[in-house]
């Protein structure tokens, strides 16, 4: 554990809400760091380190605080305004884009949150179905690691996201769509659809897209309580939809993918899939049970009813190629992606 070396201050001021930080603008290129909820008129102290970490603040009123920096390096001294606001903006070259940021409040000796020129990418959330379990995981797909996030009790079939949202359908039957707190998968509120619907996907601009009965619909991310609206047919009741971030729709099911235009309520078959991967001693199968797209590429899982593992695969949409990415728990149904 390292530890701050640079001797800070306390400066006398009253209590302020929380303090949190955000970041803006694009990394490499100019970003903003804002500090808000700060002791009004107190001296902060703008740190970062080489990694997250817990370093500890050695000298100073502050010392002993610990902070979430390993590595840590103190940037500058401010003074937060009267409404407890500190603000920095900065030319990060792309080897800065990942240094962890945080300003510490003097007056209070607490911290903002940890902020990145560039957040690291949001997890992919995978969640089991089925009767095998009901857990949701939390997928780094650049690091081919997951974890455990929480247990839902009641599986879901299908989950979506979109800038930090998380949605999903159940596998009761109960025809709701459930907005999930996406820290510890808390209902924060739901809709009655009227239907069951097995498939799912979400938009950039919040519309999320569903498949019941070979119908496709359409909602409002941002104002469920509106209802959905009818827009055409799919193939089967099985095609799970994938939306970019350009709003291009494509949907995979049993062996074919294509495209879908919401637009008009139609779909383009594209063909067959190729390059699945089984695993755990199970055949060979092209199930694909769950699609999502997340941090610029397509994901689906290849599973089985009696598999003790789901394989992970990045989907290529112009050719139908598979490719193996990494295995996961059993009976994986659903996948959503929150960025």
């Amino acid at each position: 554990m390292r530890v701050l070396t640079v001797t800070i201050a306390l400066a006398v001021a009253p209590l302020a809400a929380a303090q949190s930080l955000e970041v803006s603008g694009s990394c490499p290129g100019e970003v903003t760091f804002d500090a808000a909820g700060l002791s009004p008129g107190a001296t902060v102290a703008w740190l970062y380190g080489l990694e997250k970490g817990d370093d500890l603040i050695s000298r100073g009123s502050c010392a002993g605080a610990a902070s979430g920096l390993g590595g840590i390096r103190l940037g500058r001294m401010a003074e937060a305004t009267f409404g407890g606001n500190s603000s920095v903006t900065l030319s990060l070259p792309d080897y800065a884009c990942d240094t962890p940021v945080q300003v510490l409040d003097t007056a209070t000796c607490a911290f903002t949150n940890v902020g990145f020129g560039t957040p690291p990418p949001a997890p992919i959330f995978a969640g089991q179905a089925r009767g095998y379990g009901s857990a949701v995981y939390k997928v780094d797909v650049e690091a081919g690691t997951y974890e455990y996030a929480w247990d839902n009790f009641t599986p879901y079939t299908a989950m979506a996201g979109f800038d930090g949202r998380l949605f999903a359908i159940p596998t009761s039957f109960d025809g709701n769509i459930y907005e999930l707190d996406p820290e510890n998968g808390a209902v924060i509120t739901s809709t009655y659809t009227g239907n069951f619907q097995p498939s799912m996907g979400a938009g950039p601009d919040g519309t999320l897209y569903t498949n019941w009965g070979g119908s496709m619909f359409t909602y409002d991310g941002n104002n469920l309580a509106a209802g959905g609206s009818y827009v055409g047919s799919m193939m089967s009741n099985n095609n799970d939809i994938a939306v970019d971030d350009e709003g291009n729709a494509y949907y995979i099911d049993d062996g074919n993918w294509g495209t879908v235009d919401f637009a008009t309520g139609t779909y383009t078959d594209l063909g067959s899939t190729y390059g699945w991967e089984s695993g755990g001693g199970c055949a060979y199968r092209d199930r694909v049970s769950a699609f999502t797209f997340h941090n610029g590429r397509f994901y689906a899982i290849n599973t089985g009813w009696d598999c003790p593992v789901s394989e992970l695969h990045e989907f290529n949409v112009v050719t139908g190629e598979a490719t193996f990415v990494m295995e996961l728990p059993d009976a994986i149904d659903s996948l959503g992606s929150i960025q």
